[in-house]
């Protein structure tokens, strides 16, 4: 069994110094950008970035935040980024929290 993360993001890298926030799962987290990033693979990118950052999708692995293993059909691919793979049910979940949190007064 995989262990849990050190605190950093398991799609780009960054630890917990350079993020103000992580979603933690299982074995691992995700930063919001990489939640953002995730989206455009799965559904287009978006016009407002132009840096065209993409994760690849990969068939067989395990989910970073559910530990679930994905062994491809009929488990949903998996997004692989550079010190782990997220699962697309824990990306809607990952969408859930982000969408859900209050903007503080400043916009952030």
């Amino acid at each position: 069994m995989a262990r849990r993360s050190d605190g950093s993001c398991a799609m780009c890298g960054k630890d917990r110094t350079q993020l103000t926030k992580l979603i933690l799962g299982v074995h691992g987290g995700i930063c919001p950008d990489c939640v953002h990033i995730c989206n455009e693979t799965v559904n287009g990118p978006d016009e407002s970035r132009t840096d065209g950052a993409t994760f690849p999708f990969i068939e067989t692995g395990q989910c970073v935040m559910c530990g679930k293993p994905e062994n491809g059909p009929p488990y949903t691919r998996l997004l692989h980024g550079a010190r782990g793979e997220i699962c697309l049910a824990c990306l809607d979940l990952c969408n859930d929290i982000l969408n859900s949190e209050p903007v503080s007064p400043n916009g952030s």
